[in-house]
C-alpha cells in the first residue's frame, strides 16, 4: 500500500513539474514578443493522510505531533509579473510604448474591448489606426476646430494623404531701411488725355465735355458728327504701368448713362490712385475735365513707385465681343511723379489657402527736425475687381532712424465669390522690436517681408505622439494640429486579466473595471513615440527554472521506478 501512494506521489511530481516545463517554455518562446509579461508557476500541497492525531502534553508525558504523510503536490495557479519592460528605441514614430502601467484600448470585435501593451501600430487601409493584429486602436477625436472631444471612445482614424488644411494671414512684418538723404515725394504724374491727337472730348453736334457728359455724346475726332462711343462698348486698359510694377488688365462697360466722370473714376481706380489724400505739393489726385477743351487731366500719387506710365495704345476700345476697335485716346504725360520711394511685394493667405497679392509702397513726404515722414500705400488687385487700392497712412521716424511707434496697420482685403472668409484681415507692422524698419542716410532704400504667417493648403503627410497621448499631424504646408488623443486603462488588479492572445488581454472579474485615464495621470504612465517595450521575460532564471524542473521531473519518475521495485520484490516472494 506504501508504495502504491508513493508512486501516485511521484506521479503527481511529473504533473505539476509537466505543466512547470510549459509555463517555462512560453515564457522562453516569448522572449521577444514586445510587451509580454512573464508567468511563473505556483505549486501546493495536496491534502496528507493522517495516520494519527497530535496529542496534547502531560503530567508525565509530553505532546506529540501528528503523524501524515503527504500524497504528492498539485498546480495552485500561475501569477504574472506586471514589472515593466525595457524600452528599446526603434526609430519608428508609429511604434508606441507605456512608461508605466496603463494599457492601450483596442476594438476586439463584437463591442468587446481589448487590452494590450504592445504599440507597434500603423494605419491601415481605411486610415485607422491599428495594431499589427488589425484591431483598431480606441481613442478620443476632434472637431471641426481641432479640439479634442473626450465624449466617447472612438476607432481613431488619421487620414494620411486625406485631410487639408489651409491658414490665413493674420500678421505681417516689414522690414528695411528707408533712405532719409533721399529727394521729397511732392508731386504726383501728371497725364492729360483726349480723344486721338487732338488732347480734346469734344461733343456731338458741338460744344466740349463736361463730367456730367455721356460717353455716348462724344465725339469721333475725324469725323465730329460720329459719336466714338457706343453702349455695349468696353475700355480696356492694358500694359499701363506704375512705378517698377505692371498695371493688372481690366474692363470698363459703357453704358447709356456712362459719364466721363466715370471714365475718370474707371482710370484713377484701375491705376490704383487715392483720390482722397492730397500730395505734399498741394494737388489732390483724380482727374478733371479742362473746360476750354474738355481734355481729361489725370494726377497721381506722389513718389518715384507711384508714377503712372500710360500709353496712348494702353487705353483701347473693344466691340461687345472684345475685339479691338479702335485706340481712341491720346495720353500726353506733362509730368512724371518723382522722390524717394520704395515697393516690395509679399503673398497672404486667404482662409483657403488661396494666394492674395499685396503691394506695399512707400515713399518720402518730409523731413524735419524731429526726423522723417514716410507714407505707405498699400494695394491688392485679389481683393475687389478693378479696385486695387486698401489703405495708406503715415509713418514717422525719429532722428536716430528708428520709428516713434509700432502700432500695426490693419488690412482688409475682399473675398467675396471666393468661399473663403471675408475679408481678410491681418496686422501689418512696421518698424519696432517686431518689423525693424529704419530710415537712415546713405543707405538706399528696401524693403523685404521676414514674417508672414497664413500658409497655402497643405495636405497631412505625418503624425505623431506627445507623452500624454496627444496625436500630432503634419501637413505639407508645414503646420500641425491635434487629430486625436490616445488614452490609457487602469485596473486594480492587472494581473487578474484574462489574456487572449495577439498581445491582448480582456477584463476578468477579479482584475477590476478598466478605467480610462489621459497618459501621464492615476499612474498610468508615459506614452514614448519610436519606442517599443520588451519583455521582462529574464532568461537567466527561466533557465535555472529549467534546470529545478527537471531535475525535479527526474526525482519524480526515480521515485515511480523505486516504487515499483518495491513492488516488484513484494510480488516475487514465494508462498
Amino acid at each position: 500500500m506504501t508504495s502504491t501512494s508513493a508512486m501516485f506521489a511521484g506521479l503527481s511530481g511529473l504533473s505539476v513539474h509537466s505543466r512547470t516545463m510549459e509555463v517555462i517554455g512560453n515564457n522562453i518562446s516569448n522572449v521577444n514578443t514586445p510587451a509580454f509579461k512573464t508567468s511563473r508557476m505556483n505549486f501546493e500541497t495536496q491534502m496528507s493522510r493522517v495516520y494519527r492525531g497530535a496529542s496534547a502534553p502531560a503530567d508525565t508525558t509530553g505532546g506529540t505531533n501528528p503523524y501524515e504523510i503527504g500524497q504528492g503536490a498539485a498546480v495552485a495557479g500561475t501569477s504574472r509579473m506586471m514589472t515593466q519592460g525595457q524600452l528599446n528605441g526603434t526609430g519608428n514614430p508609429n511604434d508606441l510604448a507605456i512608461d508605466g502601467e496603463g494599457f492601450f484600448v483596442v476594438d476586439g470585435g463584437n463591442d468587446d474591448l481589448e487590452f494590450t501593451r504592445a504599440g507597434a501600430l500603423g494605419v491601415d487601409g481605411d486610415q485607422y489606426l491599428t495594431t499589427v493584429a488589425g484591431q483598431r486602436v480606441l481613442g478620443y477625436g476632434t472637431d471641426a476646430d481641432f479640439v479634442i472631444d473626450k465624449g466617447t471612445l472612438q476607432d481613431i482614424q488619421i487620414p494620411i494623404g486625406g485631410r487639408y488644411l489651409a491658414e490665413a494671414t493674420t500678421e505681417v512684418r516689414i522690414a528695411g531701411n528707408l533712405n532719409a538723404a533721399g529727394d521729397l515725394s511732392m508731386a504726383g504724374s501728371l497725364l492729360n488725355i483726349g480723344i486721338g491727337a487732338t488732347s480734346a472730348l469734344g461733343l456731338v453736334g458741338g460744344g466740349v465735355a463736361t463730367l456730367t457728359s455721356a460717353l455716348t455724346s462724344i465725339a469721333n475726332a475725324s469725323q465730329p458728327t460720329t459719336p466714338m462711343f457706343e453702349e455695349g462698348q468696353f475700355i480696356e486698359l492694358q500694359g499701363a504701368r506704375k512705378g517698377s510694377a505692371s498695371v493688372p488688365d481690366s474692363r470698363m462697360e459703357i453704358g447709356a448713362a456712362t459719364t466721363v466722370q466715370d471714365l475718370i473714376d474707371y482710370l484713377s481706380t484701375a491705376l490704383g490712385v487715392r483720390t482722397t489724400v492730397a500730395n505734399p505739393d498741394g494737388t489732390t489726385p483724380g482727374g478733371t475735365v479742362d473746360a476750354t477743351t474738355g481734355a481729361i487731366s489725370l494726377i497721381g500719387n506722389s513718389g518715384s513707385e507711384n508714377n503712372l506710365d500710360l500709353q496712348s495704345n494702353d487705353i483701347r476700345l473693344l466691340d461687345e465681343n472684345g475685339v479691338l476697335i479702335a485706340q481712341p485716346f491720346g495720353v500726353q504725360q506733362a509730368q512724371e511723379a518723382t522722390g524717394e520711394s520704395v515697393r516690395t511685394n509679399f503673398v497672404a493667405y486667404d482662409s483657403l489657402g488661396n494666394e492674395v497679392d499685396i503691394v506695399t509702397t512707400l515713399s518720402l513726404e518730409a523731413k524735419t527736425n524731429q526726423g522723417t515722414t514716410w507714407r505707405y500705400w498699400i494695394d491688392s488687385h485679389d481683393g475687389t475687381p478693378g479696385e486695387p487700392a486698401l489703405t495708406t497712412g503715415l509713418l514717422q521716424f525719429d532722428t536716430s532712424g528708428r520709428p516713434v511707434n509700432n502700432l500695426p496697420v490693419t488690412v482688409s482685403v475682399n473675398r467675396d465669390d471666393t468661399g473663403a472668409a471675408t475679408p481678410l484681415t491681418f496686422s501689418m507692422f512696421f518698424g519696432g522690436d517686431t518689423g525693424a524698419m529704419t530710415s537712415l542716410v546713405d543707405v538706399n532704400s528696401a524693403i523685404s517681408t521676414p514674417y508672414r504667417d497664413g500658409r497655402q493648403t497643405g495636405v497631412l503627410e505625418a503624425f505623431g505622439v506627445e507623452f500624454d497621448g496627444t496625436i500630432t499631424g503634419s501637413f505639407s504646408n508645414g503646420l500641425t494640429r491635434t487629430l486625436g488623443q490616445i488614452p490609457l486603462a487602469m485596473f486594480t488588479n492587472p494581473a487578474g486579466l484574462t489574456e487572449v492572445g495577439q498581445n491582448s488581454f480582456r477584463e476578468s472579474i477579479n482584475s477590476g473595471a478598466p478605467q480610462v485615464v489621459d497618459a501621464q495621470t492615476a499612474g498610468s504612465g508615459n506614452i514614448v513615440s519610436g519606442s517599443l517595450e520588451q519583455s521582462n521575460v529574464d532568461l537567466g532564471k527561466e533557465f535555472i527554472g529549467l534546470i529545478l524542473t527537471s531535475t525535479g521531473y527526474s526525482a519524480s519518475s526515480r521515485v515511480i521506478r523505486t516504487s515499483d521495485e518495491l513492488l516488484q520484490q513484494l510480488l516475487s516472494i514465494s508462498i
